[in-house]
Protein backbone atom coordinates (compact mmCIF):
# COMPACT_ATOMS: atom_id res chain seq x y z
CA UNK A 1 0.00 0.00 0.00
CA UNK A 2 1.28 3.09 -1.14
CA UNK A 3 0.71 6.68 1.06
CA UNK A 4 0.91 9.97 -0.10
CA UNK A 5 1.62 12.87 2.33
CA UNK A 6 -0.76 15.84 1.68
CA UNK A 7 1.53 19.25 0.48
CA UNK A 8 1.50 22.25 1.93
CA UNK A 9 0.44 25.27 -0.30
CA UNK A 10 -1.01 28.52 0.20
CA UNK A 11 -3.46 30.49 -2.53
CA UNK A 12 -4.12 34.64 -2.76
CA UNK A 13 -8.00 34.82 -1.62
CA UNK A 14 -10.02 37.85 -2.78
CA UNK A 15 -13.14 37.75 -0.70
CA UNK A 16 -15.58 39.88 0.89
CA UNK A 17 -16.49 40.66 4.17
CA UNK A 18 -19.64 40.43 6.01
CA UNK A 19 -20.03 44.28 5.95
CA UNK A 20 -19.24 44.00 2.31
CA UNK A 21 -15.67 45.40 2.39
CA UNK A 22 -13.56 43.73 -0.15
CA UNK A 23 -10.37 42.06 1.47
CA UNK A 24 -7.41 39.66 0.57
CA UNK A 25 -5.71 36.97 2.60
CA UNK A 26 -3.90 34.19 2.00
CA UNK A 27 -5.18 30.38 2.40
CA UNK A 28 -2.95 28.16 3.70
CA UNK A 29 -4.34 24.43 2.86
CA UNK A 30 -2.96 20.91 3.43
CA UNK A 31 -3.84 19.05 0.67
CA UNK A 32 -7.67 19.94 -0.49
CA UNK A 33 -8.25 21.25 3.25
CA UNK A 34 -8.26 24.51 4.25
CA UNK A 35 -5.94 25.06 7.72
CA UNK A 36 -6.06 28.54 8.38
CA UNK A 37 -6.04 31.93 6.66
CA UNK A 38 -3.16 34.82 7.16
CA UNK A 39 -3.81 38.40 7.00
CA UNK A 40 -1.07 40.34 6.10
CA UNK A 41 -1.39 44.26 6.30
CA UNK A 42 -1.59 45.68 2.39
CA UNK A 43 2.55 46.55 2.19
CA UNK A 44 3.26 43.36 3.05
CA UNK A 45 0.70 42.10 0.43
CA UNK A 46 2.15 43.85 -1.83
CA UNK A 47 5.64 42.70 -1.42
CA UNK A 48 4.01 38.95 -1.18
CA UNK A 49 2.24 39.43 -4.49
CA UNK A 50 5.23 41.12 -6.05
CA UNK A 51 7.37 38.17 -5.45
CA UNK A 52 5.22 35.64 -6.90
CA UNK A 53 4.50 37.66 -9.60
CA UNK A 54 1.07 38.47 -9.04
CA UNK A 55 -0.13 42.06 -10.88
Amino acid sequence: MEETTPILHADILHAVSKEGRPYECIEVKLGDTPVGRIFPRPLEMAAIKNALGHA
